[in-house]
């Protein structure tokens, strides 16, 4: 995928998943297709559309039930930074805290 394209897909999370406060450059949009996801003291079930300007923090999120998001990342409109691609989907396990930056 070029880096000046968008980043479409669905992410599937399972019951307990979650992930820390952590920016973005760019733009987000998220519709919560199935389980509730609860964020930013704000609870989204299925039907919910988020919608993420550039640059934002992203709150931590958890979800009891598992769930299921359609996502899309796209070019800042303000920043003009890119969705980040290498090493952000399908992993197949989580990384250490520690490794994780906050800034991306």
């Amino acid at each position: 995928m070029p880096p000046s394209s968008s980043n479409v897909g669905f992410l599937r999370y399972e019951p307990g998943a979650g992930f820390p406060l952590h920016k973005h450059d760019f733009a987000q949009i998220w519709y919560v297709i199935d389980g509730e996801f609860q964020m930013g003291g704000r609870k989204y079930g299925p039907g919910t559309i988020v919608y993420m300007e550039d640059p934002h923090f992203e709150s931590e999120m958890r979800t009891e039930t598992g769930g299921t998001v359609l996502f899309v990342q796209y070019p800042g409109p303000t920043t003009g930074a890119r969705p980040i691609y290498d090493g952000r989907m399908n992993l197949t396990s989580a990384p250490a805290p520690e490794a994780i930056d906050l800034e991306h």
